[in-house]
């Protein structure tokens, strides 16, 4: 394989490899918000402030700890 032909798949896996990140953030994003919904049936004036404080102070955690499994599982993938 001649090295530019390796070097534009090795960027390609970057990209993807930031889509993916990118895309379980915003997943988990997402998913923190419908859980309170469903919980009080996408009744949204019945949610308490503190419920949708909690989502908002444990989201930067969530997202933190998403990149840092999804980042080492991605840099795994890419370099095998």
């Amino acid at each position: 394989m001649k090295i530019m032909d390796r070097n534009k798949i090795i960027g390609k896996k970057h990209v993807r490899m930031i889509a993916l990140i990118m895309m379980d953030i915003f997943m988990v994003i997402l998913v923190s918000f419908l859980a309170i919904c469903i919980r009080f049936d996408f009744y949204f004036n019945d949610i308490p402030a503190r419920f949708l404080n909690a989502s908002y102070y444990l989201m930067y955690i969530n997202i933190l700890l998403t990149i840092i499994v999804c980042s080492k599982n991605s840099i795994q993938i890419v370099l095998h």
